[in-house]
Formats: structure tokens, C-alpha cells, sequence
């Protein structure tokens, strides 16, 4: 389980490392990606300009790998967009 953002930049580790640790831990084996968030929707703040939240960034940068997401789903609508 990780938190790709917020704890990651206090301990100095970026949204592109964690992606490399990631992809180090499937070739290790692991079976899904367990994201821990407060917030899902929130924006990857290394790139503004994609307008990615991490889910969607790990997506793009790791294809065809299970990803489960938590944190911010309030409602239906919340469900929705994920």
C-alpha cells in the first residue's frame, strides 16, 4: 500500500519514483497496486498541466496492472468517476 502523493513529497520522494518503485515491485511479483489517499481526485502536482489525479497518472505510466484506489469517495457521483 502506498500514498503516490501529500506523504510522498514530505519524505522527498516524487510521483516518478513512485512509479519506478512500483514497477520494480511487479517485477518483483506483487499483485495490485493498493493506493492509500485522502483525497483520489486530487491533481498530481508535479504536472499541473495534465490534469491527471495520481490514479489516473499510475494508469497512464503502468498499463494492465490492478490499481486499487481509496480515499474521497463520498457519494454515487464520487463512485462514478473513478
Amino acid at each position: 500500500r502506498i500514498n503516490p502523493v501529500g506523504i510522498s513529497l514530505r519524505s522527498g520522494i516524487d510521483i516518478d519514483e513512485m512509479v519506478q518503485m512500483s514497477k520494480w515491485a511487479i517485477e518483483d511479483g506483487i499483485d495490485f497496486l493498493h493506493f492509500s489517499e485522502i483525497n483520489m481526485f486530487e491533481l498530481v502536482d508535479k504536472y499541473p498541466e495534465l490534469k491527471l489525479s495520481p490514479t489516473q497518472y499510475f494508469r497512464r505510466e503502468i498499463k494492465n496492472f490492478p490499481i486499487i484506489t481509496t480515499g474521497g469517495v463520498k457519494t454515487f457521483e464520487d463512485g462514478q468517476r473513478v
